[in-house]
């Protein structure tokens, strides 16, 4: 069986107060088998991620364009599609940073600023895997360090797959190995 990992991604669209805990990045990126430009900003992103694995969280999506015959996205069109409407992605490569559009590929010292910025939030992630495997239970704890609006509030869970390896490109663009897929 192939290794899942949880990633857990906030939105919070409140005003913050005094914030007292390490911030945790979320890079949501949106990519295709069939996209030029993503296999050449992938490679970057992928090492920027892992050199940083202790201050950010990624998850990669897969869209239907350039290329609609990208195996992941044709795995999971529900999902992959969600979250391209949720930010009203329209290209790719794209970069949510926090929830927020980000142009271009983030830098180590951009990382190195944005993981500066404490946390309003504590949050405590827990799951664990049924007998044989196919289902997953989650349990989500949070506690701010002070009062934030509810209505505003929103959890996101997904699951990724660490790596996928293709021992031919999938895609026209080359690529043969991906990461944090959703």
């Amino acid at each position: 069986m192939k290794k899942l990992t949880l990633l857990l991604g906030l939105v919070l669209a409140f005003s913050m107060g005094h914030a007292q805990h390490q911030r945790m990045l979320l890079f949501e990126c949106f990519t295709n088998t069939g996209c030029g430009p993503c296999a050449s900003q992938n490679p970057g992103l992928d090492a920027l991620i892992e050199n940083n694995s202790d201050r950010i969280a990624a998850i990669k999506y897969h869209v239907s364009w350039p290329a609609g015959n990208d195996p992941m996205y044709l795995h999971n069109k529900t999902d992959n599609g969600a979250r391209v409407a949720y930010y009203g992605v329209n290209g790719v490569p794209n970069v949510q940073v926090n929830g927020n559009t980000f142009s271009g590929m983030p830098s180590q010292t951009m990382v190195n600023t944005w993981a500066a910025v404490e946390s309003p939030l504590e949050m405590i992630l827990t799951h664990s895997l049924n007998a044989t495997q196919d289902t997953v239970t989650v349990v989500v704890m949070g506690k701010a360090s002070s009062a934030i609006n509810s209505e505003t509030l929103r959890v996101f869970v997904g699951v990724i797959e660490k790596e996928i390896h293709f021992n031919s490109a999938p895609g026209y663009n080359g690529e043969r190995d991906f990461y944090s897929v959703m």
